[in-house]
């Protein structure tokens, strides 16, 4: 009795033991699935394709109008008096200056 006693405790050890490695298995095969999903997630991120092409476009476009002035965004500043008063403390550039009697600009300042 004690010889099946034992028989029966490797056996079912032995079954354990499968079961275990079995759901190691799976797990390493579900971690591969994941790692491969994860990297086809950028070619199906329709998101991530233009946000790349934006980057790659604002990279060849910087240098050509890096000395441009954005004059909607001086003229719409210039509506707005609190944006004036910060633009009438910039000194007008070294040809102009010469040219421009010594006086302040004057500052309007409106409180609510």
């Amino acid at each position: 009795m004690g010889i099946v006693l034992v028989l029966a405790m490797v056996g079912l050890g032995a079954l354990r033991y499968l079961k275990v490695r079995n759901a190691e298995n799976q797990v390493a095969s579900l971690q591969v699935q994941i790692t491969g999903l994860r990297e086809q997630i950028p070619k199906y991120n329709k998101v991530e394709q233009e946000h790349a092409l934006i980057l790659n476009l604002e990279a060849i476009s910087n240098p050509l109008v890096a000395d441009e002035v954005y004059w909607p965004g001086v003229i719409g500043s210039l509506a707005n008096p609190r944006q004036a008063v910060a633009l009438s403390a910039v000194s007008p550039p070294a040809p102009f200056r010469e040219q421009l009697p010594l006086r302040r600009w004057p500052v309007h300042r409106h409180y609510r």
